[in-house]
């Protein structure tokens, strides 16, 4: 089975392979030994929502709240203390300690990173309960992440994010040829 040739290739080098049959239908099948307990495949997330400390996530969760800055790392989602590092040109992103602001920014951050006069997600979200925002903005991270990666130059994306992409697609794909599952 192929999903997509850069997503079998990447499965390979990780030591698996996607198969159909009548009996099981899709699945992974280990191409080498592994130790048990090992670890196979770990991909970053496409797109990290870091969350604020003590909302209730219900309607009653005011304005102020939904709008006041994360209390987690950006990169690491350890939670921030007195000092925080902060991305300098969309000045959303935060981080704990400068060592999480440089590995984000090159694992994913400089595809996505908007400058702080483009509120297309905070317009967006205004006008719904704020129990629904964070759903919103992550959805609209994942878009933006997607659009992103489509239109930068190929060789500064990593392998994962491409794969991860592949797999978002399939997924859309799949999803409109066969509605019901």
């Amino acid at each position: 089975m192929s999903i997509d040739p850069r997503i079998d290739r990447y499965l390979a080098t990780h030591g698996v392979r996607l198969t159909t049959d009548a009996s099981a239908g899709h699945r992974a099948v280990a191409t080498k030994a592994f130790a048990r307990g090992a670890t196979i495949l770990s991909l970053p997330p496409l797109y990290l929502l870091p969350t604020r400390d003590g909302e209730p996530d219900d309607d009653d969760r005011d304005d102020e709240a939904a709008e006041r800055p994360p209390t987690r790392c950006t990169h690491c989602l350890d939670m921030l203390g007195g000092r925080r590092a902060r991305c300098s040109q969309c000045h959303a992103a935060q981080y704990c300690s400068m060592r999480c602001l440089t590995q984000h920014w090159t694992l994913r951050h400089h595809l996505t990173c908007r400058p702080p006069n483009d509120n297309t997600a905070a317009e967006k979200t205004r006008r719904l309960k704020p129990m629904y925002r964070d759903t919103l903005r992550m959805l609209l991270g994942v878009h933006h992440t997607l659009t992103s990666v489509a239109q930068a130059d190929q060789r500064r994306v990593p392998e994962w994010m491409h794969v991860q992409v592949s797999a978002w697609q399939h997924l859309q794909t799949h999803h409109a040829r066969h509605p019901k599952h």
